[in-house]
């Protein structure tokens, strides 16, 4: 038997280190299961939830377009905190429920783009490009804004909203002088 050369030998030790540093990974790769990484791991988990909130958001505008206060009420979480753009904070479902409820019947239709989401855990975070048309005492007119939700996932894997900012964008609030909620309120 001959002797394995120092230089035949650095190389399997270095080979032997290679796949000793990463069993898993190797592994896995040789049952063509592919290796994620955490960035892969993480970047899927991200798709996965913006896809479950985009689904959310759809029904959102749903339930907003055809009116239906309770079916949007079953989007938000049990201890959910609204902040219109009005100003203030509500805090539970039920003063959720009496803001939208004042709200949807002056508003068309609305239209989200989720512009920035981010997500983590069982939290998520989305800024929201939003428009729909308001009728009142002074006719109809567009709102545009940016909304901020904070979304949580709960044990079965379903998404709630627990926060939400409302802002609208200066021009609607200089055109109307009061936010939707005001506006609607006041009819």
């Amino acid at each position: 038997m001959k002797p394995i050369r120092p230089a035949a030998s650095a190389a399997l030790l270095a080979l032997a280190l290679a796949f000793a540093a990463r069993p898993a990974l190797a592994q896995r790769d040789m049952y063509g299961m592919g290796g994620a990484s955490t960035s892969d791991t993480r970047r899927q988990f991200t798709a996965e939830a913006r896809e479950k909130v985009g689904a959310l958001m759809a029904e959102y505008e749903s339930a907003w377009g055809s009116r239906d206060l309770r079916a949007l009420m079953r989007l938000y979480g049990e201890t959910a905190t609204l902040y219109p753009s009005g100003g203030g904070m509500l805090t539970g479902r039920d003063a959720v429920r009496d803001f939208f409820g004042k709200l949807l019947p002056a508003v068309q239709p609305l239209r989200t783009s989720i512009v920035e989401f981010k997500a983590g855990g069982d939290l998520a975070f989305a800024t929201l490009q939003v428009r729909y048309a308001m009728k009142d005492a002074a006719g109809e007119r567009t709102i545009t804004g940016t909304d901020v939700m904070v979304l949580r996932k709960d044990w079965a894997g379903d998404w709630s909203i627990v926060t939400h900012f409302l802002r609208q964008d200066d021009a609607a609030m200089a055109a109307g002088g009061r936010s939707a909620a005001d506006s609607a309120g006041s009819q």
